[in-house]
């Protein structure tokens, strides 16, 4: 058995560039260390598209010395997503309204896809409608 292994643990994104990527930490055990805990960790940001493959293939290494890699960096994706988007750059990725506007649009398509007529349509007569008081 080699000494390093390593593992992906996935974060939540709570932000639009969760739009297009997956993010997450490599956490490295060593099996000399007997704390059962990571010895050292790094992160990623990977999209979609990829994501899964980078995983399995960052799960499946093990090596008995340990590894080091860096390669793009967070402005990159972050300028990428924002354009990907339809937004002129990161920060307006950030800008509450522009944001608002980003997620009511999609919200509309989805509305539309679902037979409604538009999102304000969706809400009034679905399930999560506004609840009625009881005659």
């Amino acid at each position: 058995m080699a000494r390093f292994s390593y593992s992906t643990v996935g974060y939540g994104v709570f932000s639009l560039l969760g739009e297009r990527y997956r993010m997450g930490r490599i956490e490295v055990f060593d099996s000399q260390d007997e704390s059962g805990y990571q010895v050292h960790e790094g992160s990623y940001c990977m999209p979609f598209e990829a994501a899964n493959q980078f995983e399995s293939f960052i799960e499946s290494i093990q090596t008995d010395l340990p590894i080091h890699f860096q390669i793009g960096d967070m402005g990159w994706c972050e300028r990428e997503c924002a354009r990907d988007l339809g937004f002129t750059g990161p920060a307006e990725m950030k800008d509450e309204e522009k944001v608002k506007e980003f997620y009511r649009k999609k919200n509309e398509e989805y509305a539309r896809q679902q037979g409604y007529k538009d999102w304000d349509d969706l809400i009034a007569n679905s399930k999560f409608g506004t609840k009625k008081d009881p005659e």
